[in-house]
């Protein structure tokens, strides 16, 4: 049997940032749920484009709404592959605005991220790995 969205997330080493962010965000008790869901998770390389401070407060417990709500902006209340991203065309996602599919030779888009790995399929859902995040984190107030 396929492991659940959160101990998939939690194995993969290229996923350890996001798998804290999800931790620190609380977004994880969601995850266990019985979904589906679909998550574009951000790969570590993808949080360290974020310059260290940005990214430390990001993870600081006073900016744990924020942090959800960027979690959140990752995730889908469906399972989704990436045939159905391609026949949709966008998807909204459980915090933000809707994300768009675009394809351009071999290489899929979904925001403003480049798929690295589809279609990892999971017990309650699916994770597309992604190589950036699908709108820029940005702190409110910030």
């Amino acid at each position: 049997m396929a492991k659940d969205i959160v101990q998939t997330i939690k194995d993969r080493s290229d996923l350890s940032t996001f798998w804290k962010a999800v931790d620190h965000s609380g977004v994880d008790s969601e995850l266990r749920g019985k979904g589906p869901y679909t998550v574009l998770a951000p790969t570590n390389e993808a949080f360290e484009s974020l310059d260290k401070k940005t990214l430390d407060q990001l993870m600081d417990k006073k900016n744990r709404s924020q942090l959800r709500d960027i979690v959140r902006g990752h995730i889908f209340r469906e399972s989704m592959k990436a045939a159905d991203f391609k026949r949709k065309k966008k998807a909204r996602p459980m915090y933000g605005n809707s994300v768009s599919y675009n394809e351009s030779g071999s290489e899929v888009q979904l925001g403003d991220a480049t798929v690295e790995r589809a279609d990892v399929e999971c017990s309650n859902g699916v994770i597309h790995t992604i190589d950036n995040f699908v709108t820029e984190p940005k702190l409110r107030g910030k």
